[in-house]
């Protein structure tokens, strides 16, 4: 509506080449154009049984293309009214009456859309049909009470009403600025269902459009109250020697009330009419339509537009260098048929097929019949021509192809006509073309981005779209090589060069796109991101924006009323587009994992050498021992504080880690890096961060590509079925009624492989889900909604992103309670130790998705406004599959002994307001595990549509998923604590609250039974058993300890007995002991016997021992004596002889002592003087002995004796002479005095040692 109608615009081209230019020009008038007019019903049949009813014609649907809003207020309308009339059974034609005959009003209001026509004025009306002026009708007279009525076939009206512009003011039907339409109307006299159709936009429909009919029905006796329902049926009146109405050729059913063809089912020039049956009885009497009285019908005709037909494509030359090559490609001949008549201008296409079969358009409905242009590699191999293909064009030089394979290239020409009508070649045309060496690729890369950057200076984008495709699938053709340039990352970075020229050109030339400038754009997008494995995620999210721009601008264009003849293209590309977009990301998704498998290496080798730290080398070791086998974990030492109990579990996590890695040292510094330890680096965070975006805005383009699938639906039609490598869709449009209960199923394909970066069911099996809606919708009362629910195979959105936590399986440890005093015997021992031990404890990890993404939407028909909510008091019910083979952690059952945390399977959904999964809204329902052979599926119920996928997820003790059931301190799942607390409510103190059975609670202690004392009436005293009967028991302990003082207050005479210190027993009461003693009789008798002689034989040694040193001496001093009485002897009688010796000797004689007596028996004997010298001499040496022996004098043995007294007083001696008594001198004195100490010697030696009184000697 930029042109305004009644002004003359010239239009002038001009073009130059360097000094010479020309230029032509054309005037436009701007003229009014024809109003659409549109009358609602269609031919039908109408009962005139209630002649108090009123009938509608309504042509309100009718309007003005050329208003900005188009409106029936605008327009001026014309009834005219035609009966039929025949003479006998001649018809003779239609005849004009006027319409204010059969008016409700009696007149019809000027210009007025709509004409109410009373069923009684038209009944009789119908007199003037015939010449007997008879009441006819169409059908039904037979079967009515008024016999006059008649029935004729051929008894028909004709409604036509002509519209026009306010501008016109005279509108009539002809006028050449006005626009008719007409109905033909059949009568009965029955009370049958009033069915009507639609108005159509046209009657000839190209081969590229659906055919739609819309129907619509109600009983005759309905009412809004209590709606009768209808049953339908659709039947082809002609032609009738062949029927369109078969499953392959429909999109909806027979029996629907409204008819969809597919595109391109009608042939030929023939006119095609359906008609729709309708009856509020019973469904089977539509098995015969024609014979059903009570049933109403409406009918319309279509016919085909005829495509062009009767051109060629030619390609030349007809081989060349992939790439290298300029080819030609040009369409010959083509026209289109005038029947009735034709549509030109005509408008191509052309374009090559990939190696999936997908049409890759150069150029897309230009005016142009021929192009220039390069082609990619072929996809068939075939020999190559001889002599090898020349190559052409500007920089053909750069590469030649020689040595490389040929493959045939099949080429594709569309023509299109002015009404959207296709035609194509009846033939395939093929080009050959010969790969490119990779030695030559990098240099034919760098040309094809310069002509590419050369076209969008001439602002030619789709100039650039048709180097970028080509150039993409050449690359898409060239696997990457290490050994040369074309390497992966080269083949990334080319990629993204061609993403950012082609989203250049689509956002400053393309836009607005027409439907070709969207195919070629998909058509781009689809080719550079056709090897998944080889996009950036840069480029990624460069190709989706491509794809939203386009879905935007085709929705648009949809939302406005345009019906776009390549839609099912459009379709098409972008499931390709999308399907390619998935692959990518999902490999950028796994880049994304394996970036946090490094990051956990990370995090795995910080904390092994940060614990090394704390502990040392050899105790970390010594405390990880066991790791890998849960079975043979040891138990953490008691007392360890939390944070190095952590340390020690994350320690045994990095070493698990590390060992599974199997990787070395080398790999230890490649993964230490310098990443963060406590998660993914800010790197790695951002890539998550934009593959989530890019995740959320891929799963918005699915959405947008349903609602272009779907756009042009019809109730009732076939949902819209999207299959694709990476997703499958199911769209349908459905009517508010239907919406309550409604069932979807979607299954996919088998599933090849299922890991934890791309989950889905197991390997072999297929992945079915199941979507149930409220039983109660409450949603605004709308026509239609669309139902989409797609299944993904490659989930778009990162597992990465979840806030859940699940236990890690092979990360068991074991856990025991700080130790504290326990009593272990009921005397009041206790132990240090802990209450509870090796409580098996496991880390924990980020929950795992385990299934296929299904995402489930309800919008408004024909509008982006998404359905949250179905209702605020019913459910949805979704069932959706898993794999459980990829995490057994639920299955086993492996519960935290100490949070009680434990994994469940649920459902989760995905929040696009946070990024991140969720279970808001979510309740589980059933969970089934098939195993391997079987399906597996989770049934949950949701408040609400999103994104629905199978995960692990947080369960409480009990396994509820993300129940509130806890675990108490002392282990029991739903415990208060109380089973290992104290009557303080202490858990884990050592104390009980059972009072160990002898008490109950009284505050923060036990109130004991008698007999029982402590803090939880944990020792036992008895004043009998313990006290012995004669004290009392007494207690004492302070606070809350369990160390407890108990002993026995004894009786008087009464003591506690001694015990052993390390253990506390309670004393019993003994008898305090007095000074008595009572030996056994062995003692006593060993005591009264032998201790006496034992006493006896010491005091006689020591008696003989005093005796012996007292005779030594005396002896020494006798000796003393003796030597001086020697020497005084020989000093005095120096100088005498032998004889004078001998006599003096002889005259010396021994003194007896006083009072001494010989033996009568023995006389005196007399000594000489020799026996005395040889006294002296053996005397003298026995001194000499004793001295030697420490001056002992051993007793003389009996024969020394007797000879000694033989020789001092032998019988047989010779007799000494008597002397006269000697002179008084005092030397004599003491020779005598000598004399009787020798006698007296003699006698001691004689006797043996003994004791001597002086006097006696």
């Amino acid at each position: 509506h930029t042109l305004h109608i009644g002004a003359t615009y010239v239009v002038t081209l001009v073009g130059s080449h360097g000094p010479a230019a020309s230029s032509a020009s054309v005037s436009l008038h701007i003229v009014p154009g024809r109003p659409r007019a549109k009358l609602a019903g269609g031919n039908r049949m109408v009962s005139l049984a209630d002649g108090k009813r009123d009938l509608t014609l309504d042509a309100s649907a009718s309007f003005d293309p050329d208003a900005s809003t188009p409106s029936a207020s605008s327009l001026r309308f014309v009834w005219s009214c035609y009966h039929s009339t025949w003479m006998g059974d001649v018809d003779v034609g239609y005849q004009l009456f006027d319409c204010a005959e059969i008016a409700s009003a009696g007149a019809i209001p000027a210009n007025s859309p709509q004409l109410t026509v009373r069923a009684a004025k038209l009944l009789e009306h119908t007199r003037e049909q015939n010449a007997a002026r008879e009441l006819v009708v169409t059908s039904g007279c037979g079967m009515t009470a008024m016999n006059r009525t008649r029935c004729n076939a051929k008894a028909t009206l004709k409604f036509t009403v002509s519209v026009c512009t306010s501008a016109v003011s005279a509108c009539a039907s002809g006028h050449p600025q006005s626009a008719s339409a007409s109905v033909v109307w059949s009568t009965t006299m029955l009370a049958v269902a009033e069915v009507a159709l639609a108005p159509v936009d046209k009657q000839r429909w190209s081969n590229t459009e659906t055919v739609k009919l819309l129907g619509s029905a109600t009983a005759a006796t309905s009412n809004a109250a209590s709606p009768v329902r209808m049953s339908y049926q659709w039947v082809q009146r002609q032609p009738d020697d062949f029927s369109l109405l078969r499953t392959a050729n429909m999109l909806t059913a027979v029996s629907n009330v409204n008819l969809a063809l597919k595109p391109g089912v009608l042939t030929g020039a023939e006119t095609y009419t359906f008609r729709l049956y309708a009856t509020a009885g019973a469904a089977n009497t539509l098995r015969n339509p024609a014979a059903c009285a009570e049933c109403g019908w409406a009918e319309a005709s279509v016919m085909q537009n005829l495509p062009p037909q009767s051109g060629q494509l030619s390609v030349l030359p007809s081989s060349g260098v992939a790439m290298c090559t300029e080819f030609v490609l040009t369409a010959e001949q083509w026209v289109d048929q005038p029947i009735p008549v034709d549509d030109y201008p005509l408008k191509y296409s052309f374009a090559y097929r990939d190696s999936n079969g997908l049409e890759k358009f150069l150029s897309v409905v230009s005016a142009k019949s021929s192009i220039r242009t390069m082609l990619p590699t072929g996809t068939s191999p075939i020999a190559c021509p001889s002599p090898p293909p020349p190559s052409s064009g500007a920089g053909a030089a750069a590469c030649t192809g020689a040595g490389v394979a040929c493959k045939q290239l099949e080429i594709s020409l569309v023509i299109v006509d002015a009404l959207g009508s296709q035609g194509r070649p009846i033939h395939q045309t093929f080009a050959v073309t010969e790969g490119a060496a990779l030695a030559d690729i990098p240099a034919l890369v760098t040309r094809v981005l310069a002509e590419m950057d050369a076209k969008q200076a001439d602002r030619d984008g789709l100039g650039v779209y048709a180097r970028g495709v080509s150039l993409a699938d050449l690359l898409n053709d060239t696997p990457p090589d290490p050994a040369t340039a074309v390497t992966l990352s080269y083949k990334m970075g080319v990629r993204d060069e061609l993403a950012t020229r082609a989203d250049t050109a689509l956002r400053q030339f393309v836009v607005p796109l027409t439907a070709g400038g969207a195919l070629q754009t998909l058509g781009v997008v689809a080719a550079i991101c056709g090897s998944g494995t080889e996009v950036s995620v840069a480029g990624v999210s460069t190709l989706m924006g491509m794809v939203t721009v386009t879905s935007d601008e085709i929705l648009a264009r949809m939302s406005a009323g345009a019906q776009l003849a390549d839609i099912a293209a459009i379709g098409v590309l972008t499931e390709k587009a999308l399907t390619a977009l998935v692959t990518a990301m999902s490999n950028a998704l796994a880049g994304v994992r394996r970036a946090a498998a490094v990051a956990e290496e990370r995090r795995a080798l910080d904390s092994w050498d940060t614990f090394k730290l704390t502990v040392g080398d050899d105790e970390a070791r010594r405390r990880a021992s066991g790791r890998g086998d849960a079975a043979m974990r040891h138990p953490l030492p008691s007392g360890l504080s939390e944070s190095t109990q952590q340390a020690v579990m994350a320690l045994r996590r990095a070493l698990d880690s590390w060992d599974n890695l199997n990787v070395g040292d080398g790999a230890r510094g490649s993964a230490s890096g310098s990443g963060e330890a406590a998660g993914l680096s800010g790197a790695e965070r951002r890539a998550v961060t934009a593959l989530a975006q890019q995740g959320m805005d891929l799963l918005s383009m699915i959405e947008k590509l349903s609602r272009i699938k779907v756009g042009g639906h019809l109730q009732g039609q076939a949902p819209d079925e999207t299959d694709e490598a990476a997703f499958r869709t199911l769209t349908e449009r459905v009517e508010l009624a239907r919406l309550a209960g409604l069932t979807v199923n979607i299954a996919g394909y088998n599933v090849s492989v299922s890991t934890l970066a791309n989950p889905q069911v197991v390997a072999g099996l297929t992945p079915a889900a199941q979507v149930v809606l409220p039983a109660a919708v409450e949603l605004a009362d709308k026509a239609d909604y669309e139902v989409q629910v797609t299944m993904l195979y490659g989930n778009p959105l990162p597992g990465t992103e979840m806030p859940y936590q699940c236990i890690q399986g092979d990360t068991l440890y074991y856990w025991n309670s700080s130790s504290v005093l326990q009593p272990v015997d009921i005397a009041g021992n206790t132990a240090l130790r802990p209450v509870r031990t090796d409580v098996g404890v496991y880390e924990t990890r980020a929950c795992s998705l385990l299934g296929n993404a299904v995402v489930l939407n309800v919008r408004e028909f024909g509008t982006p406004v998404q359905v949250e909510m179905l209702s605020e008091t019913a459910k949805t019910t979704v069932r959706l599959p898993f794999d459980p083979t990829l995490r057994s952690e639920a299955t086993d059952g492996l519960v935290d002994g100490v949070s009680g945390l434990r994994t469940a399977i649920s459902c989760l959904f995905w929040d696009f307001t946070t990024g991140q999964w969720s279970n808001r809204g979510i309740q589980r329902l059933r969970v089934r595990s098939g195993g391997r052979s079987e399906p597996s599926w989770v049934e949950c119920a949701s408040d609400h549509l999103s994104v629905f996928i199978v995960s692990e997820v947080e369960a409480d003790c009990s396994g509820a998923p993300f129940g509130s059931t806890i675990m108490d301190a002392c282990g029991v799942c739903g415990g208060d604590g109380e089973s290992c607390s104290g009557c303080d409510g202490e858990p884990n103190s050592g104390r009980s609250r059972r009072c160990s059975g002898h008490g109950t609670c009284a505050g923060d202690v036990c109130a004991c039974e008698p007999d029982y004392f402590g803090v939880m009436c944990q020792v036992y005293c008895n004043d009998v058993v313990n006290c012995s009967g004669h004290g009392t028991c007494r207690a004492a302990f302070q606070g809350l300890s369990m160390e407890t003082q108990v002993q026995c207050e004894c009786d008087a005479k009464y003591e506690p007995e001694d015990r052993t210190p390390f253990l506390l027993p309670v004393s019993p009461c003994v008898l305090t002991p007095v000074e008595e003693f009572e030996l056994p009789a062995g003692a006593l008798y060993a005591l009264a016997v032998g201790l006496p002689l034992l006493i006896l034989v010491v005091c006689t040694a020591v008696f003989f021992q005093r005796v012996s040193r007292a005779q030594v001496k005396k002896m020494h001093k006798i000796k003393l004596e003796v030597e001086e009485y020697i020497g005084s002897f020989q000093e005095i009688n120096a100088d005498g002889d032998n004889e004078k010796m001998e006599v003096n000797a002889d005259l010396c004689m021994p003194l007896p002592p006083a009072g001494f007596e010989l033996p009568a028996d023995h006389p005196p004997r007399q000594i000489t003087a020799d026996e005395v010298e040889a006294a002296q001499e053996r005397l003298k040496t026995t001194q000499i002995t004793n001295r030697s022996k420490n001056a002992t004098v051993p007793k003389p043995s009996t024969r020394e004796e007797d000879a000694l007294e033989q020789e001092m007083l032998g019988e047989e001696a010779e007799p000494l002479l008597e002397l006269p008594p000697p002179q008084a001198d005092p030397r004599a004195q003491r020779s005598r005095s000598a004399r009787n100490k020798l006698m007296t010697v003699g006698k001691s030696v004689a006797a043996g040692p003994r004791a001597v009184p002086r006097d006696d000697v």
